[in-house]
């Protein structure tokens, strides 16, 4: 989500990969209402040629790895109201509230 804050001050879209596995076998849209400003990708594949020659400049795969807030965000109160944009779905939440009162 600080990537995204970070890239609309930018006026860019990010591009997400949101990889299904065994700890989450869901596409982001299948748990969340899309947030506007990003693309999310199943696979690298599906990157346009332009970003995967950007990406491959920069390092490739792995130097695009992140799963820290952005250092320009990170500690401020910007962090924490950045979830704000991040909205389950209503089964998500329904499942959720079954859990949490």
């Amino acid at each position: 989500l600080s990537y995204r804050e970070v890239a609309m001050q930018c006026g860019r879209n990010l591009i997400v990969l949101w990889r299904r596995g065994p700890f989450c076998d869901a596409r982001f849209d299948q748990l969340f209402e899309l947030l506007g400003g990003v693309t999310f990708i199943g696979d690298m594949s599906e990157l346009e040629q332009p970003h995967r020659e950007a990406l491959a400049a920069a390092g490739g795969e792995a130097a695009a790895r992140v799963y820290d807030s952005h250092p320009i965000i990170k500690y401020t109160d910007g962090e924490a109201h950045m979830y704000a944009s991040l909205a389950p779905l209503p089964a998500i939440r329904a499942a959720v509230s079954c859990w949490v009162s």
